[in-house]
């Protein structure tokens, strides 16, 4: 099992108090905290993948950004909130009016314009830590994307375990479930939906939710968790101090606190052609025409034009080539609109089209008359040309990158 099951904490007092947000010159707040051991310490700045800036949120009640770790007011940074988020499991990061800094799962639901977080950090005055009640938000980059419609299902079922000492082993009870008519599945449906990776069900109907075990909980005998799920007599809700517990790893980061992160991947470049198959459209080699020694199509025909990019198609054999994404030629309003688009993990580096009345004398991609060179490499990229009616040969051409 993941670190995130294994890590425990010692079991100091419970701070619960709730304040105003400070003026500059006043103490931060401390937030409740429902059951939270005290945070463990930052990942070292070098030791993971930095997160990236999502924007500026306004404060919401109830607070979304659920854990406060209790930072120095005073030294506040963006490095330090981050480092400190991911350390204890979050992947989100938030710095509000000049030095709190709190961390959660899940994105305040109302964005607001980035002017709004203009506070400069404590710690760092060339930084911005949100403003009076708006966030500056920070995402942690390493989650695997989530289909929520089937979260329930991702859980895997890790046994029985005890409860914590001082603090819940899984923190955040869900008090919005009836107790008299829970189930596993009702649980596991709830922390999914609130990107918890851990979920526990305990005496009878109690859904426990939560980011990593504290308070030493360990792995306890099956016997112990032996109560019947109130809302379904064939399912074990835990026992009395003791928890079935169910893990999401698809809701842990790719890379825990303390990995590395990767070297920058190597780069393997590859060239693609367009293949129509579009009903009315022809695929004429190079070959063929005499225009060129190299595979690839010259496509004649009305629009639209849709068809396959191919890498690879050595001797114009498409079944020994890689479909790396599609195209599609169209008329819109005086315009021939052309779009590109590729299946990761390939990406389009860059993009050529030639569109004439007749095909050209020889292949060069870079004579075609429509050339982008993409800065960054993308999965989509488009020219749009004004539309002439005599021109019905076309060659779709671009410069693929993947990592290898």
């Amino acid at each position: 099992m993941k670190a995130i099951i294994s890590s425990a904490v010692v079991a100091v007092a419970l701070i619960s108090s709730t304040t105003a947000i400070p003026t500059a010159d006043q103490a931060p707040r401390n937030l409740q905290r429902r059951w939270d051991a005290p945070p463990l310490p930052p990942c070292s700045q070098n030791n993971y993948v930095p997160f990236t800036y999502v924007g500026c949120f306004v404060e919401p009640n109830p607070e979304t950004l659920q854990y406060n770790p209790n930072l120095v007011f005073s030294t506040m940074t963006v490095e330090t909130c981050t480092a400190t988020c991911k350390s204890n499991g979050f992947r989100y990061a938030g710095l509000i009016y000049f030095g709190n800094c709190l961390c959660g799962t899940m994105l305040p639901p109302t964005q607001a314009p980035d002017s709004d977080c203009n506070a400069p950090c404590n710690g760092n005055p060339n930084e911005m830590c949100g403003s009076n009640q708006r966030f500056s938000i920070y995402q942690d980059p390493t989650y695997p994307a989530v289909d929520l419609s089937t979260i329930g299902s991702q859980y895997t079922p890790k046994g029985c375990y005890s409860e914590g000492v001082g603090y819940r082993a899984v923190t955040y009870r869900q008090d919005q479930l009836d107790f008299n008519t829970l189930t596993t599945e009702e649980c596991l449906s709830a922390c999914g939906h609130e990107y918890y990776p851990l979920a526990a069900t305990e005496y009878y109907g109690e859904c426990y939710c939560g980011y990593m075990l504290q308070g030493g909980s360990a792995p306890a005998d099956s016997s112990n968790c032996n109560l019947p799920c109130n809302g379904n007599q064939l399912e074990i809700c835990g026992g009395a101090n003791y928890l079935d517990l169910y893990e999401a790893t698809i809701l842990e980061s790719t890379q825990p606190c303390g990995t590395l992160p990767p070297p920058p991947p190597s780069t393997c470049n590859g060239t693609a052609y367009g293949y129509a198959t579009s009903s009315n459209d022809v695929d004429k080699t190079f070959i063929s025409l005499g225009i060129g020694n190299n595979w690839g199509w010259v496509i004649q025909g009305p629009i639209p034009v849709s068809g396959n990019l191919y890498l690879g198609a050595g001797g114009n054999d498409i079944s020994k080539a890689t479909i790396v994404g599609t195209f599609t030629i169209v008329e819109v309003g005086s315009n021939l609109v052309v779009t590109y688009t590729t299946n990761a993990p390939w990406y389009l580096s860059s993009t050529h089209f030639y569109y004439g009345t007749t095909f050209p004398s020889k292949i060069a991609p870079g004579k075609f008359g429509n050339v982008h060179t993409l800065s960054t490499p993308a999965t989509t990229d488009s020219f749009t040309i004004p539309y002439d009616a005599s021109k019905t040969t076309y060659i779709v051409h671009a410069g693929i990158s993947s990592q290898c």
